[in-house]
């Protein structure tokens, strides 16, 4: 089993106040000029998705090269995501999600949880020097990701200033600065973690809204998830996920140039760093710790 360290505070972004940012961050140079290259998987359980992201955070610590790593991909199964730190025993019980028919999983990143099924997930990963502020890199990203809905016809923006206290039981319960709206609605839940020269981002781009359903799944009472931005709504039928990925790729194309290799996911799946996240995130001590 892998010893998986708590992150250095503050790592997620719900947690932190705006500022200001200039874009010749040393965060920004490190994320900018390096190349990337692009990765898309189809549907897999939420283990093996969260232990394919850490193998690939590995990768870009190790690597004799920089690199940055975009992954797309999807859910086999509802599954609800804790958040790295997030106390999931206070408000769901394994026999309770495994009676509604959803998997559970915890996420090397910080937030709260989240439902995954009917949504594109995403998760970029790369090296960033310790001394490198990781925020550039994360609002820069999610501009990729207002982009590419945008050329899909989505009216998106990102997130000034949240809406009352950010804070909650759910990860779409308010946007956070910084976050992907539409019309002050949450579209895009995103969250990261640093580890030692690693960083790793990943997020939820909502086709329909399976966030409403998180209380419903809680063994206590817990408040109504307000209505997130879906693209379903937005574009008046639920696209090809196909196409919101092709969309997020061409975005950060347009701005960092055409990815310079385009990854097997299934060849990964066998490497030796894969199945050792895998045994950690298939442990219920890890899923359900307190």
């Amino acid at each position: 089993m892998v010893t998986v360290p708590r992150p250095r505070a503050p790592t997620d972004p719900e947690s932190i106040v705006p500022g200001i940012i200039t874009v010749r961050d040393a965060g920004i140079d490190a994320w900018r000029d390096v190349p990337w290259q692009v990765l898309r998987t189809p549907a897999w359980p939420g283990a093996d998705n969260m232990a394919l992201d850490l193998a690939l955070l590995d990768d870009a610590v190790a690597a004799s090269a920089p690199r940055w790593t975009l992954r797309l991909y999807a859910w086999a199964r509802p599954t609800l995501s804790f958040g790295r730190n997030e106390q999931a025993s206070r408000h769901f019980t394994p026999e309770g999600l495994t009676d509604a028919g959803v998997d559970a999983v915890r996420r090397p990143t910080g937030g709260r949880a989240l439902l995954h099924w009917r949504e594109v997930t995403y998760s970029l990963t790369g090296a960033l020097p310790m001394d490198a502020p990781w925020r550039p890199v994360y609002d820069d990203i999610n501009a990729v990701l207002v982009d590419a809905l945008r050329a899909l016809g989505v009216p998106a923006e990102l997130a000034v200033q949240p809406a009352g206290d950010a804070r909650g039981r759910a990860c779409f319960d308010r946007p956070s600065p910084g976050e992907v709206t539409v019309h002050g609605q949450k579209l895009v839940g995103s969250a990261v973690w640093r580890r030692a020269h690693g960083f790793l981002q990943h997020g939820s781009i909502l086709i329909d809204d399976d966030q409403s359903r998180i209380p419903t799944l809680a063994h206590g009472t817990m408040p109504p998830v307000p209505a997130p931005a879906t693209l379903s709504a937005l574009l008046g039928e639920a696209p090809d996920t196909s196409r919101v990925e092709q969309a997020i790729i061409d975005a950060l194309a347009s701005r960092r140039g055409a990815p310079q290799a385009t990854l097997d996911g299934e060849a990964l799946r066998t490497r030796a760093s894969f199945l050792t996240h895998l045994d950690t995130e298939r442990d219920p001590a890890w899923t359900w710790r307190s």
